[in-house]
């Protein structure tokens, strides 16, 4: 699994443990896959992204492509919105994960509302 700190003390650098810099942060690369903190079908773990995702999808999309990036989200974000494939394998990235190109590639076409909520409720999480 792919261990995202932010910060390493100079303890776990000495150690024979392989780091290396990855997209601003330290990552510990224990051998095994990092996972969604967040199901796909979890839509009820946070009401306000369930609500933002069923009424106005585009809106929640923009805002998680502007998030991923670390940046405000604005008015552009919305009008050209890259595709939910696209915004996923960059949380894929930035967070570890293991690619799954096929699957999310299935999830985004009939699930992408899903899909939708579940990037958001992970940025969320992750950012905590």
């Amino acid at each position: 699994m792919d261990i995202c700190l932010e910060a390493v003390s100079e303890q776990e650098e000495e150690k024979n443990t392989e780091f290396y810099l990855k997209d601003r942060f330290y990552v510990l690369n224990t051998g095994m896959a990092n996972i969604w903190k967040s199901g796909l079908f979890s839509c009820f773990g946070d009401f306000n992204v369930c609500i933002m995702g069923l009424i106005l999808p585009c809106i929640q999309m923009a805002k998680n492509k502007a998030d991923i990036d670390e940046r405000s989200c604005t008015i552009c974000d919305c009008l050209c919105m890259p595709p939910e494939y696209f915004t996923r394998l960059q949380i894929r990235s930035a967070y570890g994960f293991e690619e799954s190109n096929l699957y999310d590639c299935i999830v985004t076409g009939p699930c992408v509302t899903c899909a939708i909520c579940q990037d958001a409720r992970e940025i969320k999480l992750r950012r905590k």
